[in-house]
C-alpha cells in the first residue's frame, strides 16, 4: 500500500511546555491527542514518554521563580499577637514569596529591580522617583503563599513554594541585599502569624517576578 508522507512538529499534551520539538516521517497526519500523540487511523505513530529523550532535548516542567507584591505605602506595620514588630512612613510595603528553585542570583536581580523602581511622584506629580530619592523606607513580610497553584481543585497547592529552611535562609539574604541601599528596613518573623497595617498610596501596586527580570 502506498503511503504519502509528511513531516510534522511534535506537540506536548495538555500542561507541558512545548520543549521538544522535531520531525518524524509518518503517514497522512490526522490530529493530536491530549496525550502528545500524532495518530494514523487508529495507532500512534509515536507516543510521548515521560522524560523521554528525543534529538537530544529533554522534556522538561516550568520552573518558578520568587515572586514580590510591592505596595507604595504613606504607613505601613506589622503585629504578632497585637505587638508591632515593624512599622515604617513613606516608602514600600513588600511581600515576598521563595520559590524551591530560586538562587541567589534570582534575589540579587529582584532586590535591583524593586529599588531601581521609579513610581514616587516628583514635584511635577509625575512617576519619577526611587525609594532611594524620597528616603523612603521598606516593610519586608514573608509570603509564601504567593507560590500558591489553583490550578486544580478548589483548595491551593503550596508544593512550588521552597522549603521552610531555604525560603528563611533566602529571605533573610533578601532582607541583606535590601540594607545596602536602605538605611530603614523593618520586617515580619518569618513563619509567624503576622496583622499587616497599610495605607497604599494611590493605591499603588506592582508584582515582580525574578523569572521575569
Amino acid at each position: 500500500m502506498n503511503r504519502e508522507e509528511k513531516s510534522f512538529r511534535f506537540f506536548p499534551g495538555e500542561g507541558e511546555e512545548e520543549l521538544f520539538t522535531g520531525e518524524e516521517k509518518c503517514s497522512i497526519l490526522l490530529g493530536q491527542t491530549k496525550t502528545g500523540c500524532v495518530r494514523e487511523e487508529s495507532r500512534c505513530t509515536f507516543p510521548r514518554q515521560k522524560g523521554e529523550r528525543r534529538s537530544g532535548r529533554r522534556l522538561q516542567q516550568s520552573i518558578n521563580h520568587m515572586k514580590a507584591v510591592i505596595q507604595r505605602v504613606t504607613k505601613a506595620s506589622v503585629s504578632i499577637e497585637e505587638k508591632v514588630v515593624g512599622s515604617i512612613g513613606q516608602g514600600y510595603l513588600v511581600l515576598l514569596g521563595v520559590a524551591q528553585e530560586d538562587t541567589e542570583e534570582d534575589l540579587k536581580k529582584l532586590a535591583k529591580k524593586m529599588l531601581d523602581l521609579r513610581i514616587f511622584q516628583d514635584d511635577q506629580g509625575k512617576t519619577n522617583l526611587s525609594i532611594e530619592d524620597v528616603g523612603g523606607e521598606l516593610l519586608i513580610v514573608s509570603q509564601f503563599t504567593l507560590l500558591a497553584d489553583c490550578k486544580k481543585g478548589r483548595r491551593p497547592s503550596f508544593v512550588k513554594a521552597g522549603n521552610p529552611q531555604k525560603a528563611e535562609q533566602m529571605y533573610e539574604e533578601f532582607l541583606a541585599e535590601c540594607q545596602k541601599r536602605i538605611p530603614v528596613v523593618e520586617h515580619g518573623k518569618f513563619g509567624a502569624d503576622m496583622q499587616i497595617t497599610l495605607v497604599n498610596d494611590g493605591p499603588f501596586t506592582i508584582v515582580l517576578d525574578s523569572g521575569e527580570l
